[in-house]
């Protein structure tokens, strides 16, 4: 029995504790992602509140949306905000506010651009999601 019990030295200590950071911050990374994740879900979802979106298109859209230049660090305390208070508190708090409304359009329509939104047969039928549209950033824009 005696020989099945590791012997605690400075390198094994070091090994051991190197091994377990790495783990801790995998691991913390792939639930601040899926966190981060499952705002811009909810979000989407919020925001488009009256037409039904198909399971799993806003948890696409959000994943897709994850790998685009937001700038994650604005982000994250919106984040926080909205699991605590929810987001018709976000929406009290930050609503009317130029950078807020901005990210909020910026993702919905990001959303709807990448959808079949616009599309649809009937208001009843479910948005699908295809991919983020890598077009103009302005579906409104005029062009000269």
């Amino acid at each position: 029995m005696a020989d099945f019990i590791p012997r605690l030295t400075r390198r094994n200590a070091l090994i051991g504790g190197g091994a377990g950071a790495v783990l801790l911050a995998g691991g913390g990374a792939f639930v601040l992602t899926s966190q981060l994740q499952d705002f811009y879900a909810d979000l989407v979802r919020h925001y488009i509140p009256h037409d039904p979106i198909a399971p799993g298109a806003a948890e696409a859209f959000a994943a897709d949306y994850l790998q685009s230049d937001e700038d994650l660090g604005k982000v994250r305390p919106l984040m926080y905000m909205q699991q605590i208070a929810g987001f018709a508190a976000l929406d009290e708090a930050l609503g009317g506010q130029g950078p807020y409304e901005t990210f909020v359009r910026r993702v919905a329509t990001r959303f709807m651009m990448g959808s079949n939104f616009f599309q649809r047969n009937t208001p009843g039928e479910p948005v699908q999601y295809y991919g983020i549209a890598e077009g103009c950033g302005n579906p409104f824009a005029r062009f000269a």
